[in-house]
């Protein structure tokens, strides 16, 4: 060497390495031969890691975006772990990894780890726990405790480490890096067998994205427990809906009991009127027990159930009356549910007990649909009808003038028409609940 000589150079260590600005001099003698070498070396590793991470910066959001999404669309934590270490090891090639974390009493918990290194050391069914104590993560784990920094074995002889297949060591190299929760040492992310050996653009990468993997399990934690308490509370309204609805079957039983011992005929009568007035309302809890909404009931189904059941308990012969329904199968709030149940309960009972006086025949029509932004419910019959001079707003009966309420409760509006029979429609908006 007869000139001088620069050059930059990677001098790699374990479990640190740096990169070196090397300038090699030769110092020659009287009759112009190299004699003596003169080495200075300038340390630029923080140098080297800025322009690797400015030159794969893209590649590194990327990874970090792709975490983020899949914390929110993971179904569980078990998936998010394995996406967050498939993209550490995509960014990294390396050949297999793993994430562990600390428990509560201090123990290693693995969070995943790749399933070929599983099948290549047949451990699918075994413990992962015995293996990191064979990686001494615990010795590891109080190195990185200090550092808080990712740590590069390139050479791992010094780990000593036992697990082995044949005679050759499974792990060749490894990198590992913290993970920080707010600075504080919560877990650990190994990468390991890159081919070439581990970087510090590796190093850096890791640095970046280990944050990210811990916000992301945080995410997903903080939403399984969410989750969890939406369902202890779904559960809990639909045992109070269970529990109403058995309250109110059995005070309609007791009132059933108690009216077969009542000989006044206009008392037993108010009597079943209330006790079909329960009915109406425990079927309502029922179906919203029973259903995937809580808070909703298909109120077309409800009607039918509701209305055969009136059929059943009011006309001692089914067959001279024929029940219509022209229903639309639509939602509605329990809110407004109750209260037109109630006001479909009323009027259904009027119209069995009185439209077909002395056997005679007819039809009761029953229609629920949306039109517009209103909803409407129509209950017809071509009985014998009410009196021509029929007012509700005068009405001195219980049971309209419960109607007449409970028609304010949801707002709505009622009109009464009493040719040919008795037609009564009622509509009602409901923009606050129905979806």
């Amino acid at each position: 060497m007869k000139k001088t000589v620069r050059g930059e150079n990677l001098l790699t260590m374990s479990p640190e390495s740096m990169w070196l600005d090397t300038l090699l001099i030769p110092l020659k003698n009287e009759d112009g031969n190299v004699e003596k070498v003169l080495v200075v070396a300038r340390d630029i590793t923080e140098q080297k890691e800025y322009e690797l991470l400015l030159s794969r910066q893209n590649e590194i959001h990327k990874a970090m975006g792709t975490i983020l999404t899949e914390a929110i669309v993971a179904e569980n934590e078990d998936e998010l772990t394995k996406t967050c270490l498939s993209v550490c090891e995509a960014i990294t090639h390396s050949e297999f990894g793993f994430i562990c974390e600390r428990n509560v009493d201090g123990d290693v918990n693995h969070l995943a780890i790749t399933p070929t290194l599983l099948g290549d050391c047949n451990l699918e069914d075994y413990d992962f726990y015995p293996i990191l104590k064979k990686l001494q993560i615990k010795d590891l784990w109080k190195h990185l405790q200090k550092t808080k920094k990712p740590l590069i074995f390139n050479e791992l002889n010094s780990l000593e480490l036992e697990i082995l297949m044949g005679n050759e060591p499974i792990i060749k190299n490894m990198l590992i890096s913290p993970l920080l929760r707010n600075g504080e040492f919560v877990g650990m992310l190994g990468l390991c067998n890159k081919e070439s050996g581990f970087d510090f653009y590796d190093r850096k990468s890791m640095e970046n994205i280990s944050t990210t993997i811990v916000e992301a399990l945080l995410r997903k934690r903080a939403e399984e427990k969410l989750k969890q308490a939406l369902n202890d509370k779904e559960m809990l309204v639909r045992e109070i809906h269970h529990r109403t609805k058995n309250n109110l079957m059995i005070m309609a039983s007791l009132l059933n009991l108690t009216s077969a011992d009542i000989e006044d005929e206009k008392s037993r009568e108010i009597f079943h009127q209330i006790q079909t007035r329960a009915k109406s309302m425990a079927l309502i809890h029922e179906k919203l027990y029973r259903s995937n909404n809580i808070k909703q009931i298909n109120f077309g189904d409800y009607i039918r159930h509701l209305a055969q059941d009136l059929f059943n308990s009011f006309l001692e012969d089914p067959e001279r009356v024929e029940l219509v329904m022209e229903l639309e199968d639509l939602n509605l709030d329990i809110n407004t549910a109750i209260p037109l149940g109630l006001i479909l309960n009323e009027l259904l009972t009027n119209s069995m007990k009185y439209a077909f006086p002395e056997g005679q025949c007819g039809t009761i029509t029953i229609k629920f649909f949306r039109k517009a932004e209103k909803y409407v419910m129509i209950v017809n019959d071509d009985g014998i009808g009410l009196s021509p001079d029929f007012d509700i707003n005068q009405t001195d009966t219980l049971g309209l003038q419960l109607v007449k309420s409970l028609i304010g409760q949801i707002e709505g509006y009622i009109n009464v028409q009493c040719k040919e029979g008795t037609c009564i429609l009622i509509r009602f908006q409901e923009d606050e609940y129905l979806s």
